[in-house]
């Protein structure tokens, strides 16, 4: 499945008399096809123009061969800029890298592109574990009662930190050597929507041993494994307003609540916390900072309007069960996996200190940290155009919004790692790109999205059956969603022909795939512990927005335990859970083949009793036709009731949700109105 990341195989054959040998036709052709189309992949270049970087020991005065190579990425790329117009249409021009590039970029333009799908600029990491480029600085921490008395991190543990047995536990790095801004207001995070804002930008995150760890908030996650399960697990918690504000942001919280409102410092809660909310109960999600509080509620800061109740004035409205965590106190790193980045709200000695509670049975003085610092990509493309750029064992960590920026076609990654973005780790828009054997672990965002830049006013109404082409296959997408869940999926799809196959999708709150087009192909993935705490959503997910949206087959995929949550319901939208959600009309699709595997169904009853509980199904069409769903394995939970359809965790559920006519009374277009 993917030589990093191993996890169990499921391998249940179920081959009928009559339907044996079309199967077995059919599966040695999807082999054959696959293999066909990712061969170039694997094929060395015979003929090449060359090019050495190293990071350490190279020297940008040199010339850039083997024996003397030069030491920046800019050097190296002014070097291909150079040698490309003497590049042979036959030949590759391969820049071999080595060591860490600390704060560096690939700024790729039309003279950094190749010529043509045989004469490619191949950017190679070289050795054991490959190039490392980071967006931030390595740490190194030391315990903090290890330090002079008058260091300023231990000074900000030991003020801000006042249980012992907990001090006793925190671990301090000094300031970054190099990146960080003088800007506190470009460290915070933005006031507005992450998908929705262009320069949406998250603060300095902490990745520790290719993890992004959790900063520190109210109230705690539960404990992390580390390193983290093979196929994943649940980790969400959230406080609960009281009820609707009265005024425009005001939470309420509940008694029980006081104590981790009253937490942080006045210094801390007035200059660096932050609340994360679905104000709108569960349905957009908003990072706010926050206002005065007292003894039952606390305001908050913000320009936001959306999504208010246009019939109140459009105001930032906070409804009763909303779920909201409170972030950015020192005072609040007091559980494992927990960090803090100083910005010297408390004092101002402290700016750019890290304190850090570290996962349990782990020494942080052996393990690699990097603090993410850039708020540009690693990886920038902007022609528009034929790139033929391919990236091999490079491994990318660290930035604070995208990893990798992509506007062009026929870019490729393979066995590349996209470690610890802000936002999203990988945005392409073009055609034919293709991401084999990479690992995508902790996004903020989405983990990748491939969309095609045509649309109706470029090429017609019929735009959307245009092949975009884009391949993800053998991969691991894993923790992503994990600070903005508006729109924020492992793959988010739009366009014609995509290829997502033999990856693993693990350990998010939101939809591993999220699908705006047709003709993909979405087979032997394993999705496990996706859309964990998330409503009206499923570990696949389909909004339909075009009817030239069909022909996707779903095909010998494992989804196991998804949909699994403490959290309980209370979505303004829906209730339903799925793993495979086929909503707003989608249709005209096969799913088969599939297992689905869910062993726990119970959730609790929503805290405010105005929402359904929690309706689980492995497969909900709302509103679609023309869906062929056939020779799929459903094991359902000892917890739900019996039978396949219409019960508390079944099988299969039609309903025409958003097919309905005005008057909300006649069926829409598919004459069912909730047809099970």
């Amino acid at each position: 499945q993917n030589k990093n990341q191993p996890f169990p195989i499921f391998l249940i054959i179920y081959c009928p008399p009559r339907r044996y040998n079309m199967w077995l036709r059919t599966s040695l052709f999807r082999v054959i096809s696959l293999s066909a189309v990712l061969f170039s992949l694997s094929v060395r270049s015979v003929n090449a123009i060359d090019v050495y970087v190293n990071a350490q020991s190279g020297n940008d005065s040199n010339n850039g061969n083997a024996e003397t190579p030069v030491r920046s990425l800019t050097k190296a790329l002014a070097l291909v800029a150079k040698k490309r117009p003497s590049l042979p249409g036959s030949e590759d021009l391969i820049v071999h890298l080595k060591g860490t590039f600390e704060m560096e970029a690939f700024n790729l333009r039309g003279k950094h592109m190749g010529k043509n799908k045989n004469s490619k600029v191949i950017f190679r990491g070289e050795g054991l574990g490959g190039a490392r480029v980071l967006g931030g600085v390595n740490l190194e921490f030391k315990k903090a009662n290890d330090l002079p008395e008058n260091n300023a991190g231990r000074q900000l543990a030991a003020k801000s930190i006042n249980i012992g047995e907990v001090l006793n536990k925190i671990w301090v790095a000094s300031p970054p050597s190099k990146g960080l801004t003088s800007n506190d207001a470009a460290l915070r995070w933005k006031d507005g929507d992450c998908r929705d804002m262009e320069d949406y930008t998250s603060p300095p995150i902490l990745s520790f041993g290719g993890e992004a760890m959790d900063r520190a908030r109210e109230p705690n996650l539960p404990d992390r494994t580390f390193p983290r399960p093979e196929m994943g697990e649940v980790r969400d918690e959230w406080l609960r307003t009281k009820q609707v504000s009265k005024t425009s942001g005001e939470v309420f919280f509940t008694d029980n609540d006081k104590a981790k409102i009253s937490k942080a410092s006045d210094a801390s809660w007035n200059k660096a916390v932050y609340v994360h909310m679905f104000n709108r109960v569960d349905w957009f999600d908003a990072r706010v900072k926050v206002g005065a509080r007292t003894t039952g509620k606390f305001g908050t800061t913000t320009k936001q309007k959306g999504p208010g109740d246009p019939n109140e004035g459009n105001k930032f409205r906070i409804e009763n069960g909303s779920r909201y965590y409170i972030e950015g106190a020192a005072e609040y790193t007091d559980s494992p996996g927990e960090f803090h980045f100083s910005l010297g709200e408390t004092d101002i000695k402290s700016r750019g200190y890290t304190l850090f509670y570290p996962p349990t049975g782990v020494d942080p003085s052996t393990t690699t940290s990097i603090i993410s610092l850039t708020a540009k990509p690693l990886v920038l493309i902007e022609t528009g155009e034929n790139c033929f750029v391919r990236f091999e064992n490079i491994h990318f960590e660290g930035a604070r919004r995208f990893i990798v920026s992509i506007y062009g076609n026929y870019v490729e990654f393979l066995s590349c790692k996209f470690i610890n973005a802000g936002h999203d780790a990988v945005d392409v828009y073009g055609m034919k790109s293709t991401f084999q054997d990479c690992v995508f672990e902790s996004s903020g965002g989405a983990a990748i999205r491939m969309s095609d830049e045509r649309d109706f006013d470029s090429d017609g109404a019929s735009f959307g059956l245009l092949n975009s082409g884009h391949v993800l296959v053998d991969s691991l997408i894993s923790d992503f969603a994990y600070t903005c869940r508006h729109y924020c999926e492992g793959v988010s799809l739009g366009g014609s022909g995509h290829i997502v196959s033999n990856n693993h999708f693990r350990s998010s709150n939101m939809a591993a795939v999220e699908a705006v087009g047709g003709m993909y192909k979405i087979l032997h993935n394993v999705f496990s512990h996706i859309s964990d705490g998330s409503y009206d959503d499923g570990a696949i997910h389909w909004v339909a927005e075009s009817p030239m949206e069909r022909g996707t087959e779903v095909a010998y995929n494992v989804f196991f335990r998804n949909g699994v949550s403490t959290e309980p319901c209370q979505a303004s939208t829906s209730c339903y859970q799925a793993d495979i959600y086929m909503d707003d009309m989608a249709g005209m699709m096969a799913i088969h083949g599939n297992v689905f595997y869910k062993d726990k169904f119970l959730q609790p009853p929503n805290p405010t009793g105005k929402f359904a509980k929690i309706s689980w199904r492995a497969i909900l069409i709302n509103g679609g036709a023309d869906v062929h769903v056939y020779e799929n394995s459903f094991i359902g939970p000892k917890d739900g009731d019996t039978g396949l359809v219409r019960k508390k965790a079944a099988f299969f559920q039609q309903t025409s949700g958003g097919t309905l006519w005005a008057d909300s009374k006649k069926c829409g277009n598919t004459g069912v109105c909730d047809n099970a």
